[in-house]
């Protein structure tokens, strides 16, 4: 009788262990997926991105010193950098100035990296530049600047999303982004 007894508590013990064990296990695959960025992590992310450096024509561009600011009530991401453009080869007698560009956060799939979407140009100025080319000059690098990956996500995040990444939710609050 006393094994029995033993066996039937074990049982019992057991059951008791796999089920919470198992809701848990559950639970990942139903709780909402959602990814937060503080504007710090981006802003930190985004300096290791730089300098960038491009030729576009004949010039060699270098874009350096980024500044992200986000707004809230339009959903947009702001990057400012400082512009150097430089004719030939050389890296001498460079026209120096200002870029700003805006655009809503999107997702690139194919670099699992977040991007900018609707990209505008805000500011564009370079000190000397022929003011002629400054119109070409502007559109070309506003292309370029699309294609900056702001923040690229870990294995760790793309793994908690899996399938979902392809239908993502960006929104930005005052102190973070979130990702659903």
């Amino acid at each position: 009788m006393r094994p029995s007894f033993c066996m039937s508590r074990n049982r019992f013990t057991w059951c008791w262990l796999a089920v919470p064990l198992f809701l848990l296990a559950c639970a990942g695959h139903f709780l909402p997926k959602e990814i937060q960025i503080s504007h710090q992590q981006l802003q930190l992310w985004v300096e290791k991105k730089f300098p960038i450096e491009k030729n576009i024509l004949n010039f060699s561009v270098k874009l350096s010193d980024p500044k992200v600011t986000t707004s809230v009530h339009s959903q947009r991401i702001t990057l400012g950098t400082r512009l150097t453009l430089y004719t030939g080869t050389t890296q001498k007698n460079g026209y120096d100035g200002y870029l700003t560009v805006s655009g809503q956060l999107g997702y690139d799939p194919t670099r699992h990296a977040l991007v900018l979407r609707k990209a505008t140009l805000e500011q564009f100025e370079i000190s000397g530049f022929p003011s002629g080319l400054l119109p070409v000059m502007g559109r070309l690098l506003l292309d370029r600047a699309r294609d900056i990956a702001l923040y690229t996500l870990d294995e760790k995040q793309i793994e908690q999303f899996g399938e979902a990444l392809a239908q993502v939710t960006i929104t930005i609050f005052p102190d973070r982004i979130i990702i659903k």
